[in-house]
C-alpha cells in the first residue's frame, strides 16, 4: 500500500468493482485510453488481474470519500 495526502495505492476488492466501473464506463475519462468498459468487462478485468496473489493492476481510492477513482497497472520485466 503507499499513501499520499490525498490517495491510497491498494489491492483490489470485490467491493470496488462498481466505483471503477463508474470511471472506465466514462467516455469522457476513457477518450485517449481505449473504449469504454461496461460491467462485465470491468468485472472481467479486476478479477483476472486485481483479484488474484500477486496483482497486476492496483485500486487507486481517494481519501476523502474511501471511492476507488481509478487504476494503476504494473508493468513487469521478464527479468522480475
Amino acid at each position: 500500500m503507499i499513501k499520499t495526502e490525498r490517495v491510497i495505492v491498494r489491492k483490489f476488492t470485490e467491493e470496488d468493482i462498481e466505483n471503477l466501473y463508474q470511471v472506465l464506463s466514462d467516455s469522457e475519462v476513457m477518450v485517449h485510453i481505449e473504449p469504454v468498459f461496461d460491467s462485465n468487462k470491468t468485472k472481467d478485468f479486476v478479477s483476472k488481474y486485481g483479484l488474484i496473489d500477486n496483482p497486476s493492476i492496483y485500486a487507486i481510492e481517494h481519501i476523502n470519500d474511501n471511492k476507488v477513482i481509478g487504476h494503476f497497472i504494473e508493468n513487469k520485466s521478464d527479468n522480475e
